[in-house]
């Protein structure tokens, strides 16, 4: 399942973006992906905890073209726990994709498409994960989908520039402690001061069940 996706967008060589997030326990592994669609993929790195083809805390480097996988490879550094942040930063500089681990581990993969752009990230896997260094602009989107947890309040989607500058705050919350109940509060925050909320009472959330959300920016 996709946890978050950006499409519309412009990676270009001497970019990089940042990925954070925590693994969740039971889980056989998570993917990171950059490319144009699900079918054709320049880069995907997918760290996996114990994977049904065998791998065990091994980091798997593949790219995909018009649907097919082309030839993996692996690096046995794995510095990933389940219940503990990680962060990968990706670093593109047109002949190959950099990925720099949170444990000062560098591996490095060809640019095996040959593009010397590329507009679509996604993440895949049970994993809550934090997507930093990106533009986004006009014209843009991005998807994000998840599964509540039973008995939490709410959860929120964020878009800005920092955690004291947020552009976008859409916060669904179930039962919040300030009272609101099945409600979805709008609202953003400058130099850490949030300004005055907006609340829908169009719930479409439950509890166990899927969700998608597509925030944009609008069309030029």
């Amino acid at each position: 399942m996709k946890t978050v996706e950006v499409k519309n967008m412009s990676f270009k060589p001497g970019m990089e973006f940042r990925v954070t997030g925590v693994p969740k326990s039971n889980q056989d592994g998570f993917s990171i992906n950059v490319g144009h669609s699900d079918e054709n993929i320049a880069l995907h790195v997918n760290p996996r905890f114990d994977h049904a083809c065998g791998d065990k805390r091994t980091i798997v480097l593949n790219s995909m073209k018009d649907g097919t996988w082309n030839e993996e490879k692996r690096d046995r550094n794995f510095p990933f726990q389940s219940g503990q942040e990680f962060e990968v930063t990706i670093t593109f500089s047109k002949d190959n994709f950099y990925i720099n681990l949170h444990d000062g581990n560098m591996l490095q993969f060809p640019n095996r498409l040959g593009d010397k752009q590329y507009d679509h990230i996604f993440c895949d896997g049970n994993a809550t994960v934090e997507v930093k260094n990106m533009s986004f602009k006009p014209g843009m989107e991005f998807r994000v989908t998840g599964v509540p947890k039973s008995n939490q309040d709410g959860f929120s989607i964020n878009v800005g520039h920092s955690d004291e500058n947020i552009a976008l705050h859409v916060n669904p919350r179930f039962d919040h402690a300030c009272g609101d109940k099945r409600t979805i509060v709008l609202n953003s925050m400058k130099d850490g001061t949030w300004n005055e909320e907006k609340r829908d009472r169009n719930f479409p959330f439950q509890s166990g069940q899927e969700f998608e959300v597509r925030p944009g920016t609008g069309r030029h």
